[in-house]
């Protein structure tokens, strides 16, 4: 009778797929002869025979990336940023037996339960060593071109992924972390408002700037203007009557030299009261306005 057991144990058997990308983890249990626990070498990708007795575990070996998200972290310079870092890791290949056999549990579960706070902690305490706006920009001294320009998140990925790897090192894990990637970080919600409020409140001082500068040129140039005025008054003997008299020659002139040429087209002049006395209207055709007479060192003619 015992013997017609065992033969029966010893011929059932069943089979397992192991999918391509992954390691195959045999967990023996006999029921009457034999060690049980895990076979320590892994199971190849394919199709494999085992006892009905035995089970398998599959383990995924391909590249895996692990996503942190980190809201309001305080840059160096006290300024609330949000930003993502990616863990790059995969179990060594022919290890997952010794994954499972020493901490039970595939990557997934390893990272969740021994390596993410540590990720975590490691990130945050690397990326608070920087001031907001090289964490925003991506770079630092860029804005000096004496100094090569560093690319700040690159520098805080490659400083974790040493550190992760040591760590591994450490406890002992059949894992590689083969890459850290660190994303440009963007300002809290309420440190954009505040920016914004900022550049529009330069805009503003610039507006303002710029008004300012034009009508102190406006005035300097009427200044100037006045000043002109004013000497060649002196230097033509003329009082303020009949340089006002002078300057309306001048427009008229200017009118003239712009009808010039123009078909029946006539100016009609009203000089209005000169020396207390009337004088009517002349009407005159334009033909050529350069024999409307100036005075000579006219300052704007």
């Amino acid at each position: 009778m015992w013997l017609s057991l065992a033969l029966l144990i010893v011929s059932g058997g069943c089979t397992a797929n192991i999918e391509p990308g992954h390691e195959g983890v045999i967990f023996k249990k006999p029921y009457l002869f034999g060690s049980d626990g895990v076979e320590p070498e892994p199971v190849k990708p394919g199709r494999v025979w085992i006892a009905w007795t035995t089970s398998v575990m599959s383990v995924d070996m391909r590249p895996q990336r692990f996503d942190e998200e980190f809201d309001d972290m305080m840059t160096f310079d006290n300024a609330p940023v949000d930003f993502s870092a990616y863990a790059f890791l995969q179990v060594r290949q022919g290890k997952a037996p010794e994954l499972i056999s020493k901490f039970g549990k595939d990557l997934t579960q390893v990272w969740k339960a021994d390596l993410q706070e540590q990720f975590r902690t490691m990130t945050r305490r690397e990326a608070q060593k920087r001031k907001m706006t090289p964490l925003i920009t991506g770079f630092e001294d860029a804005s000096d071109p004496s100094k090569q320009p560093v690319a700040v998140m690159e520098a805080i990925g490659e400083r974790v992924r040493k550190q992760m790897e040591a760590y591994i090192e450490e406890k002992g894990l059949p894992i590689d972390i083969f890459d850290v990637q660190i994303s440009k970080a963007t300002p809290a919600g309420k440190v954009v408002d505040a920016m914004a409020e900022t550049m529009a409140q330069q805009q503003r001082s610039k507006t303002e700037d710029e008004r300012k500068k034009a009508e102190d040129s406006r005035k300097a140039a009427e200044n100037s203007r006045a000043t002109a005025d004013r000497e060649y008054m002196t230097r033509m003997g003329l009082d303020p009557a009949q340089y006002i008299q002078l300057e309306q020659i001048r427009a008229f002139r200017e009118i003239a030299e712009k009808l010039a040429g123009q078909p029946n087209t006539h100016i009609v002049l009203s000089p209005g009261n000169v020396g207390g006395g009337s004088s009517l209207p002349l009407t005159m055709p334009v033909t050529n306005p350069t024999t409307i007479g100036i005075p000579a060192e006219s300052p704007n003619k």
